[in-house]
């Protein structure tokens, strides 16, 4: 079996052009190009759609807030004199997985936080703040 040819867009003889009007990546006149174009699910198991984003260090933003928060669980749990054993125990979570956590290496649910922040009687907003 051969591979399906995905056609261009455009007239024969031109430069491909998106088929999205405006399109930061199509080469018409001088637009302002965002800087980063990223693709994602608009829906879980659904299409896919292109987000425009004019903020290259959306991941570097990312990494920086997750250390920060696995920072503030950390200060936390010191402050309360429990070891990491006790809180991922009680969460209940992996090891490996809560270290993570607290290093900014993992990207924890909504439902894991609210658990650590339980077992560190605490609310979310403070233990995110």
């Amino acid at each position: 079996m051969g591979r399906r040819a995905v056609p261009s867009v455009g007239s024969p003889g031109n430069e491909a052009q998106s088929p999205f009007p405006g399109d930061p990546t199509s080469h018409e006149g001088d637009q302002k190009k965002p800087v980063l174009t990223r693709l994602t699910y608009d829906h879980p198991r659904q299409s896919l759609c292109r987000v425009l984003s004019d903020r290259p260090d959306d991941d570097q933003w990312l990494s920086h807030e997750r250390q920060r928060v696995g920072g503030r669980i950390r200060a936390a749990r010191l402050h309360r004199n429990l070891t990491q054993e006790a809180v991922f125990l009680a969460v209940p979570l992996n090891r490996s997985y809560y270290q993570d956590v607290e290093a900014g290496r993992a990207n924890p649910t909504l439902e894991t936080l609210l658990s650590i922040a339980r077992v560190l009687d605490m609310t979310l907003a403070e233990l995110v703040r």
